[in-house]
């Protein structure tokens, strides 16, 4: 079993009918092409007709819009001062790991200054 919408059904029987009246009227190929496009127009009319026609509007009521709004704020609120202990913490993550490499380097030129004493 196969379910087809009504737009592909219709493509489909349209199909079958051109191929059936080409036959019995003898029409030529260019006529073929030209009613076809004659049909696709009218069907891409229709489906953008319908489209809306079928449009659906849906609209919170106003307590409940305000209550929603106030939350998107906070939590962009929230969202900006993560974003900026974030930074800072990046920031102080770099400084630590160069005063490391700079007390490396100093161990490490100590040692050498021992070494040739």
């Amino acid at each position: 079993n196969y379910s087809l919408c009504e737009k592909h059904y219709n493509q489909i029987v349209r199909s079958s009918f051109v191929k059936m009246k080409s036959k019995v009227d003898n029409l030529s190929f260019s006529d073929l092409e030209e009613e076809e496009r004659k049909n696709r127009k009218l069907t891409d009319v229709n489906d953008d007709c319908g489209f809306f026609n079928f449009g659906v509007q849906v609209s919170l009521p106003d307590p409940e819009y305000e209550i929603l709004f106030k939350r998107i704020e906070k939590l962009e609120s929230l969202n900006q001062q993560l974003l900026s202990e974030k930074k800072t913490l990046k920031r102080l993550l770099n400084e630590k790991l160069t005063d490391k490499q700079d007390h490396l380097k100093l161990v490490m030129e100590i040692a050498k200054m021992e070494r040739h004493n």
